[in-house]
């Protein structure tokens, strides 16, 4: 109790800390500046920039129930929408992005009969690498693109070094999450953890989740391409529309304040805003990024912090209290699984 205590004060401190660095940003900008913009700004754009966000987790969730079905999960699409919405708000307010994946997860196997948790977390291993792929092959060729073209004002040998620290760093985690051996290693480690259970009762149950979590997880990630192809296939259009519809957002965002951008530096900003997310959340990151990013690509300071904070609002600011309305309509299911006959059974906190 008193470790999970501690987690949470420290997810809390580091969003107050996005919250004051995305102060700090529109302060340093002039805030009557920023003001101006906004009220100048075409609120039919903002508007549909915000749908389009929402589309996005739409299209991101029938990838995450293409990838549950290649898996062998049987489910209706209805039930991926709001822990998928849940989710996301949860990976954009906490640093790391990984705590709205386990509650994605361990959600769906709950709810849902017939879905194992470690086959639900083996599509995330999919959506991960299918991400850091995509990503790091635009990184790398919007960056060529504005190195030749010279639209980046900005100081190149630090742009440089952050493009090649995020592409090492995707090729490390795609090399890491795909390794076979990975999730034995985590089994083994879990028996290793369940040994400081006291109750031997307590430590079987713990070590039989780890070995059916570790069986379902490899039968889920072994989708093999001749069985699956067309399942890996349609997950791979579906992740460069996604990313294709974030640019696109992009633009309308700088479109509805009147501003020209070139397509590969929103490109760059998007991508390395998206890695900053993973230290500071609630939108720190990304309009730290937008913010700096487009004022060294010759933008001014009021309307780089406005497309900033334009983005966070259409994104982050607006699945987070959709995500908190879905958690409050389905309260009393969570925290419950179905068991073979179809009832509901609690599960102990």
């Amino acid at each position: 109790m008193a470790s999970s205590k501690k987690k949470w004060f420290g997810y809390l401190v580091t969003a107050a800390l996005s919250l004051i660095l995305i102060l700090a940003l529109l302060v340093s900008a002039d805030v009557n500046e920023v003001s101006e913009e906004l009220a100048h700004s075409s609120l039919l754009l903002i508007v549909i920039a915000a749908l389009l966000y929402l589309a996005m987790v739409f299209v991101r969730t029938v990838r995450w129930y293409i990838l549950l079905k290649g898996a062998g999960q049987t489910l209706p699409f209805k039930s991926c929408l709001p822990h998928y919405a849940v989710g996301q708000a949860l990976n954009d307010v906490t640093p790391g992005r990984v705590l709205g994946d386990a509650v994605r997860a361990a959600g769906i196997s709950e709810e849902e009969e017939g879905v194992a948790i470690g086959a639900s977390l083996s599509t995330l291993v999919y959506e991960r690498v299918m991400d850091m792929l995509f990503t790091t092959i635009a990184l790398v060729a919007s960056f060529a693109s504005v190195y030749i073209f010279g639209i980046y004002e900005g100081a190149w040998d630090a742009l440089a070094f952050l493009m090649v620290i995020i592409v090492l760093g995707n090729l490390l985690v795609i090399g890491i999450i795909s390794h076979p051996a990975i999730a034995a290693k985590l089994g083994a480690f879990g028996i290793w953890v369940s040994k400081a259970l006291k109750n031997e009762k307590d430590r079987e149950r713990f070590a039989n989740w780890v070995n059916k979590t570790v069986a379902s997880f490899n039968e889920g990630r072994s989708m093999s391409w001749k069985k699956n192809k067309k399942h890996i296939i349609t997950s791979m259009f579906l992740t460069i529309l996604i990313w294709c519809m974030e640019f696109t957002r992009m633009v309308i965002i700088f479109d509805s304040i009147g501003a020209t951008v070139f397509l590969s530096v929103i490109v760059l900003s998007s991508i390395i805003s998206f890695t900053a997310q993973l230290i500071f959340p609630a939108g720190g990151g990304n309009m730290m990024v937008v913010s700096e990013f487009f004022q060294a690509a010759g933008l001014t300071s009021a309307v780089s912090a406005t497309a900033g904070l334009l983005s966070i609002i259409t994104s982050i600011w607006l699945i987070v209290p959709i995500a908190l309305c879905t958690f409050i309509l389905k309260k009393g299911r969570y925290g419950t699984h179905r068991g073979k006959t179809g009832q509901q059974t609690t599960v102990n906190e």
